[in-house]
């Protein structure tokens, strides 16, 4: 499989054979935090979003129908992702971090520059888990 790496601002390709889907995962990673990237820019293929770009009829969530599908509501409050939400709410209290909003789950505010890794990492995790990666 190619991988493409950054070498010094030189874009390097090679082959990297993927032992135990190392490459799968630095893929996968890539694509999470792209996924945090967009989401801290809000600029992602959510209803409310697309509505304001005028590519939606309107900004409601496919699921609920009456609460428009924003970052927050996708982070916070989608029914259908309320165990991936628990889960992730149990690993950010190991932390000692218990506000799970918007800013804290971007490491935005109010998480020491020691834990804002493990935080992306976890909220990565999250949206990966909740397969909605495409529409972000």
């Amino acid at each position: 499989m190619l991988c493409e790496l950054r070498d010094s601002g030189i874009n390097v390709m090679r082959e990297k054979l993927c032992s135990g889907g190392q490459c799968r995962g630095e893929m996968l990673l890539a694509v999470g935090q792209a996924a945090i990237a967009r989401l801290c820019l809000g600029h992602t293929t959510l209803s409310a979003h697309l509505h304001c770009l005028r590519l939606s009829p309107d900004p409601f969530c496919p699921w609920c129908r009456t609460t428009p599908e924003t970052i927050e509501h996708f982070l916070q409050h989608y029914p259908c992702f309320h165990s991936h939400r628990t889960a992730l709410h149990s690993w950010l209290s190991t932390l000692g971090i218990t506000t799970l909003d918007f800013p804290t789950l971007l490491a935005a505010s109010g998480i020491h520059s020691s834990q804002q890794h493990a935080v992306l990492h976890l909220t990565c995790a999250f949206v990966r888990k909740t397969s909605q990666l495409p529409r972000l």
